[in-house]
């Protein structure tokens, strides 16, 4: 049996200036996960974020932009493809965005 561990942020604090926890990263074992889809979703079921190349979400509705999301808890959905296998792995929770 191999275990693989990505590793998911559970809160994000995307205006800190002390540069802590302001991203959603999603990290894995790089050689033997990759990451397909990255995708957040507020409570009312609208994507706010979605990637297909794994790039982290600073927690506003424009990558680059300060428009940041509200204080509130998103959903987060990763697709992940396991390199040895090819299997694919769904991935959800939730993260709290707090300003």
């Amino acid at each position: 049996i191999r275990v693989y561990v990505i590793k998911v942020p559970k809160v994000i604090t995307p205006d800190d200036n002390r540069g802590n926890n302001n991203l959603f990263k999603v990290v894995g074992f790089q050689k033997a996960i990759e990451i397909q889809e990255v995708t957040i979703i507020n409570r009312w079921g609208e994507v706010v974020y979605t990637t297909q190349d794994g790039k982290e979400w600073n927690g506003s509705y424009t990558v680059g932009k300060d428009d940041y999301v509200p204080t509130d808890v998103y959903i987060y959905q990763i697709k992940a493809k396991m390199k040895n296998n090819g299997t694919i792995v769904l991935l959800r929770g939730e993260v709290m965005v707090l300003r």
